[in-house]
């Protein structure tokens, strides 16, 4: 910084100049002290205006809370039309009229087309890539009772934007089937409700060990996804309006138990009109509570059994029709515990002052005031050292205005304060009136004041006669003069009031504890849902499962589900993903599968980000949701795409074994089946990142995706491969080969003998079913038959869209000596009529697969085979006995020499049975080594790691 110049100094002539400047200043200094001054008056008035203006606030949140349940049943009136709109939807006339409106809907919203038709691109992508278009699309024509191509192109709809694409069953009963799992579905606006009746039972619920969930009754889309992984449900003061009761019936449709629990009586208009505090109220909301009365009754009777917080309220309960209730009395929960911990041995004030408090809490307590009124009074007067303090809201008769000196008020506060301020306090009341309503009361007034060791002076109400043994842990007053009695017996002795806090402290502390109330209350009522059958529990996982089957993964998967499920020491569940039009995004549903057992599906949307492909942290809560409702043995990873492999981690924070079956290359290759862009065969054995990364389309990223799958694996208990090529595939890429196992798909056997017309009487029939791709071979199999010289045989090709109505498979492209026939693809109910009407099947695949599916199938169906060496799928042939097995890069020159000794000698095949048709394993046998498999990881997890409950 430079040094200040003169010429940076004021100048000026003379001093009378530089008198007048200060004087200017000095001015200009008290003006500035005058404003600051003013300033300060103003912001003392606009802390008044504060004052008055929160004050303000109070009133108009009280008018804020009735519009606002104004809008709640503004809300549900909607949600009403909203289920019309939807009953209108399911409705035949909507559906008859579909077609027209997907066509009045393309033209107005050309972009949904599009982007239905991107994600039915990204979806089929893997299999093209395997298999080609054609192929691709037999797989959709022969399941057209799986929603097909339809299914497929709806999964890229958000949720609601689209008609549900699926008709799922009904699920199996949660109820004694999954886990012992609590749901509370509760009304949490009220806090002290929330904090007795929600809070403090859930907490109770989780210290036997069982797992609980609270959800408010509005956030329907949580509800109906926390309905579909828990086994019984506690409505807590829920009303019937349209949503939520539907909710109730879901839940009971779902064979959870159902129960509707109460502090209140809320349900019964006529004992509810007894309650003179309403009279108080203004008419609109005496008319408000009154009407809502009719809501909470129906939402009760729609429940299975009823939960009640005293005996009164219990009985009230069952003469209104609802057949089983049991009590769950409130509790010293742990906050109250904390709170209380040191307040109960602060020293009273030595002033000499006895205080008397009332917590009201609101003005509907004036009514209850009342029956002690006369007698408070009188007390006042008669010991002027006696102080009456309010907690709350309470409007004072008239006559206190000669004792209004002896009255203190205190507003609302936060619970540990209000607990402080009741310590401070000597007495503690606690009147009702003597009436039904108030005979269903709980008795929390007395548990508060007698954990901060104050006694208690109550009227005479159901609650309060079971916890108080009169002249012992508190008094009973059911007149004015006990009331008179009792309060002067204990203003007047100051150790009367010391032993009464300390033995109703005591009881309250022994009899209220919440491990007390858990055991003795709690516990008898979920006990006896608590049993399941003593089985082996799997839990699979794979990206399709019926009703939307796609690929052959997951007919592997479906086939093996329903004959695991079929045996009486396993439950094989299914966790799966469905289109946003059918679940919300990351919410789930669960369904009765048709291959047995339950299915977790998971709405899936499809994700911008690729790393969500093999990495998706939105599906980690879903699936957590699943394996706490079922519990598993073990986990047993299928297809996973799309949803993941951080769930393994999931596996590994519950203690739970996993397992992995890689149906294909995905988990070591980054673009699922070792097939280049080109639709090559890369020839990679052991997995080069360097190679690779001229393959896929980021390779930073597929390096990570390599390193996480990897870590993945090696935390499998076991790595399954459906042939020994793919067990060797994995071995030489670093995983340890004691852990991995061999079991081999199973195809579906053939349904009847296989009867073929006599070769002397017929050209040879050879089948192809690869489709138009070079990666299956076409172009070798067309330049191979063109170049023999015979002419005596018929080629079957499959056109994999025929079923659709349209064609794949040009005739002109097919020119061979032989006679052409162009066929439809083959379905599980027409598979035995294809393979009977062909003597040979041909595979020319240029790649090496994990299993080989038609091969297997022809294999068993007394067909021969001819096809390359192309790994898992020539593992069933022996060459030369029922097959030929060519080079895989052959040029064409062996597979020509195999069909032409065919073509010259076709009388070979007549009444041809393959020898060694036991080596095609059938489902039957993959399932039963499956489960042996999964029963021998089980055995090597402690199953009290698995998370048992205490139950």
């Amino acid at each position: 910084m430079k040094p200040a110049s003169n010429d940076d100094a004021p100048q000026f002539a003379t001093h009378s100049e530089m008198q007048a400047r200060i004087e200017a200043l000095e001015a200009a200094l008290a003006e500035a002290i005058a404003e600051a001054e003013r300033a300060r008056a103003a912001e003392r008035a606009a802390r008044e205006d504060l004052a008055t203006s929160q004050e303000s606030l109070e009133l108009l949140t009280d008018d804020l809370e009735g519009e606002r349940s104004a809008l709640r049943a503004t809300q549900e009136s909607l949600q009403s039309a909203y289920d019309d709109v939807a009953t209108l939807r399911r409705s035949s006339s909507w559906r008859l009229t579909a077609p027209l409106r997907v066509v009045v809907m393309s033209l107005r919203t050309p972009r949904i087309v599009v982007a239905r038709a991107r994600h039915a691109r990204a979806i089929v992508r893997a299999s093209v890539q395997e298999q080609g278009w054609p192929a691709t699309l037999r797989k959709i024509a022969a399941a057209p009772r799986r929603h097909g191509l339809r299914g497929l192109l709806r999964a890229s709809a958000p949720a609601g934007s689209l008609d549900p694409v699926f008709d799922l069953p009904l699920p199996l009963r949660a109820s004694g089937r999954l886990a012992m799992r609590v749901l509370i579905v509760a009304e949490m606006s009220i806090p002290q409700c929330r904090k007795y009746r929600v809070t403090q039972k859930q907490q109770m619920i989780l210290k036997l060990g069982i797992e609980c969930t609270a959800v408010s009754w509005n956030d329907t889309q949580a509800v109906r996804s926390l309905l579909q992984t828990h086994s019984i449900v506690i409505f807590y003061r829920v009303p019937a309006f349209p949503q939520p009761l539907r909710l109730i019936r879901e839940a009971k449709a779902m064979g959870l138990v159902t129960f509707w629990e109460v502090d209140d009586l809320i349900f019964d208009a006529s004992k509810y009109a007894g309650n003179t505090n309403i009279a108080d109220l203004d008419d609109e909301a005496r008319n408000g509570i009154l009407e809502g009365v009719e809501l909470y009754r129906a939402a009760m009777l729609a429940c299975d059994y009823g939960i009640a917080s005293t005996e009164g309220l219990a009985q009230a309960m069952r003469e209104a029709g609802v057949p089983q209730v049991s009590i769950v009395e409130n509790a010293l929960d742990t906050e109250t515990v904390r709170a209380a911990r040191g307040l109960d041995s602060t020293p009273k004030l030595t002033d000499g002052i006895v205080r008397i408090v009332y917590g009201s809490g609101t003005r509907t307590h004036d009514a209850d005031f009342r029956v002690a009124a006369t007698a408070l009074r009188r007390v006042l007067k008669a010991r002027p050292n006696v102080c009456f303090v309010v907690i709350g809201e309470l409007n004072l008769p008239a006559e206190f205005s000669d004792v209004q000196a002896q009255v203190q008020r205190l507003p609302l506060s936060d619970y540990r304060t209000y607990l402080k301020r009741l310590a401070a306090c000597d007495i503690s009341i606690a009147p009702l009136e003597d009436s039904v309503f108030n005979d269903a009361k709980s008795n929390i007034k007395f548990l508060e004041a007698s954990i901060v060791r104050l006694p208690s002076v109550c009227s005479p109400s159901a609650a309060f006669r079971s916890a108080i043994t009169q002249g012992d842990t508190g008094y009973l007053a059911a007149d004015n003069e006990a009331w008179e009695r009792a309060l002067l017996a204990l203003i007047d002795d100051a150790a009367l009031r010391e032993r009464m806090a300390a033995r109703a402290r005591d009881y309250v502390s022994t009899h209220y504890a919440p491990t007390t109330v858990a055991h003795e209350q709690v516990f008898p009522i979920l006990a006896p849902y608590a049993a399941r059958e003593k089985k082996l529990r799997v839990l699979g996982v794979n990206v399709y499962f019926e009703p939307r089957s796609f690929g052959g993964a997951t007919i592997v998967a479906e086939e093996v589900t329903r004959r695991l499920n079929q045996r009486d020491d396993i439950e094989y569940a299914m966790f799966t993903s469905l289109p946003t039009s059918d679940v919300p995004a990351y919410k789930l549903v669960r369904y009765r599968a048709a291959s047995g057992g339950d299915v977790f599906a998971m709405g899936l949307p499809p994700e911008g980000n690729p790393n969500f492909e093999f990495e998706n942290p939105n599906s980690i809560e879903a699936f957590s949701e699943a394996v706490s409702a079922l519990r598993p043995d073990v986990v047993h990873l299928h297809s996973i795409q799309g949803i993941g492999a951080q769930i393994a981690e999931v596996c590994l924070r519950e203690r739970i074994p996993y397992v992995v079956t890689a149906h294909d290359a995905w988990w070591i290759c980054g673009r699922q089946f070792m097939i280049t862009g080109e639709h090559v065969y890369c020839n990679q054995r052991k997995i080069d990142l360097n190679v690779c990364a001229s393959c896929v389309n980021d390779p930073s990223l597929n390096s990570y995706r390599q390193f996480r799958l990897r870590e993945i694996l090696f935390g499998a208990a076991r790595l399954i491969t459906p042939s020994e090529f793919f067990r060797e595939l994995f071995t030489e890429n670093g995983f340890d080969p004691s852990r991995i196992v061999v079991n081999k798909n199973g195809v579906v056997p053939p349904r009847r003998a296989v009867h073929r017309e006599s070769l002397a009487q017929r050209p040879l029939r050879i089948g192809y079913v690869g489709g138009e791709t070079p990666i299956k071979g076409a172009p070798l199999l067309r330049k191979v038959l063109r170049a023999l010289p015979e002419r005596n045989y018929e080629l079957h090709v499959v056109d994999n869209v025929l079923n659709l109505g349209r064609r794949s498979i040009n005739p002109a492209e097919w020119r061979v000596p032989g006679t052409l026939k162009i066929v439809p693809a083959y379905t599980q109910e027409t598979i035995d009529d294809f393979f009977e009407g062909i003597d040979v099947l041909v595979t020319p695949t240029q790649c090496k697969e994990s299993f080989g599916l038609s091969v297997r199938e022809a294999l068993i169906r007394d067909v021969w085979v001819v096809t390359t060496d192309a790994g898992g799928a020539v593992e069933d042939i022996v060459d030369g006995e029922n097959g030929n097995i060519v080079p895989l890069d052959d040029d064409g020159t062996d597979l020509g020499a195999a069909l032409r000794a065919l073509l010259e000698d076709p009388q070979r095949l007549e009444g041809y049975r393959n020898p060694h048709v036991g080596r095609v394993r059938i489902f039957d046998e993959q399932a039963r080594e499956l489960h042996a498999l999964l029963a021998e990881v089980a055995a090597e997890v402690p199953r009290a790691a698995l998370g048992a409950t205490a139950m």
